[in-house]
């Protein structure tokens, strides 16, 4: 935000606080660089759990249970350039206690704006293809309290929400062999723009010891070669790899990332092993193009939200089994297709929830300092 911005909306900046004021009421501004100070694992994993489980609840049933309200994103396109998508969303009755070391019940009311510009990777400098703004409310009177960067938030949160669609999806029945040590897993990431790098470091991060070896693939080598140069000098101990082709990326696999703007299937069910789990991030207009059909088809199929079903998802909404959070919260078991290669996908949409929830815990993070 500049100089003619703060004087437009009639606000002072406080340089030692990151906060825009009025006389009469305090709009905390919290801009990247501080929001990239107050990320971590552990924080937005458990955050994210949380937000789950509320947007499996779509309405209030008793006093302390959470529940969350939505309507499906809108989309207005900036030509074929790119496209501003707007983000509503109340969540209630979910706690962040890895924040705040209680079950302290929170609830948030929040719009992001995010714009997805694909063109933005071949500018010089490049910068993000998505970029996001996270407006935060008073949940009882409505007025605006902080306006956040959302352009951490969305990479974080994505790739948060797929740690734990990882951990209760595939990790709770795979990562332990009988005498209940942790076995090898290899890990492929396919695209590795900002979604794949995020992941990559979310999954190693939040899962230490698990994965000996990394698969990566992207359409420009130079970028895997980059990601593959970040992530041996962050785990020397892990065999990190460039793959020839995303087939050849997943061959072998037992977790999978996938995150480009693809609009033809990457691979099919016969390159994938059994058991596999895949995080379909899908950044293009087509939320599920980068997957075989035959792939979710034949596999179990959850998503964050049927919020938007009808709408991004329908090409596969018959194959959907459920919702992450019913996992999380234990109303649903997970499906088993009999005669199957046991695959199960986590189609990631994004979700005004998960993203409010995210905001209001930099909130606390940064009104504490």
């Amino acid at each position: 935000m500049n100089i003619q911005d703060q004087k437009h909306l009639n606000l002072q900046s406080d340089k030692s606080t990151g906060s825009l004021s009025n006389q009469d009421d305090d709009v905390t501004f919290i801009k990247e660089s501080s929001v990239k100070n107050l990320l971590n694992w552990t924080d937005c994993v458990d955050a994210m759990e949380s937000a789950l489980v509320a947007i499996s609840n779509t309405s209030q049933k008793s006093d302390s249970e959470p529940f969350s309200s939505q309507t499906p994103r809108t989309f207005t396109f900036a030509g074929n350039k790119g496209v501003l998508l707007t983000m509503p969303g109340y969540a209630s009755n979910y706690t962040l206690n890895s924040v705040t070391g209680s079950d302290k019940k929170h609830s948030t009311l929040s719009c992001k704006l995010v714009t997805s510009f694909s063109g933005n990777s071949q500018l010089n400098p490049a910068i993000p293809g998505i970029l996001g703004t996270i407006l935060l409310f008073n949940s009882d009177t409505g007025k605006l309290k902080a306006i956040v960067d959302g352009t951490e938030i969305t990479a974080w949160r994505t790739a948060a929400v797929s740690v734990v669609a990882t951990k209760y999806l595939y990790c709770d029945m795979n990562l332990k062999n009988l005498d209940g040590n942790i076995v090898g897993k290899e890990l492929a990431i396919v695209g590795c723009g900002t979604q794949g790098r995020i992941h990559a470091l979310a999954m190693l991060n939040y899962f230490p010891n698990v994965f000996i070896k990394v698969k990566l693939w992207n359409r420009s080598l130079n970028r895997a070669e980059k990601l593959k140069k970040e992530l041996n000098a962050l785990f020397p101990e892990i065999i990190i790899v460039i793959a020839d082709s995303s087939i050849l990326c997943v061959a072998g696999a037992d977790c999978v990332v996938t995150a480009t703007n693809s609009s033809q299937p990457l691979f099919e069910l016969k390159d994938l092993k059994e058991n596999v789990h895949i995080n379909a991030i899908g950044a293009g207009t087509n939320h599920h193009s980068e997957l075989a059909m035959d792939i979710y088809q034949s596999s179990s199929v959850y998503i964050e939200s049927y919020i938007g079903l009808e709408t991004e998802l329908k090409g596969i909404k018959e194959y959907v089994n459920g919702e992450v959070g019913e996992i999380v919260a234990g109303k649903k078991f997970l499906h088993k297709i009999e005669n199957s290669k046991n695959v199960t996908v986590f189609q990631s949409m994004g979700n005004a929830i998960e993203d409010g929830v995210m905001a209001n815990m930099i909130y606390q993070k940064f009104m504490k300092n």
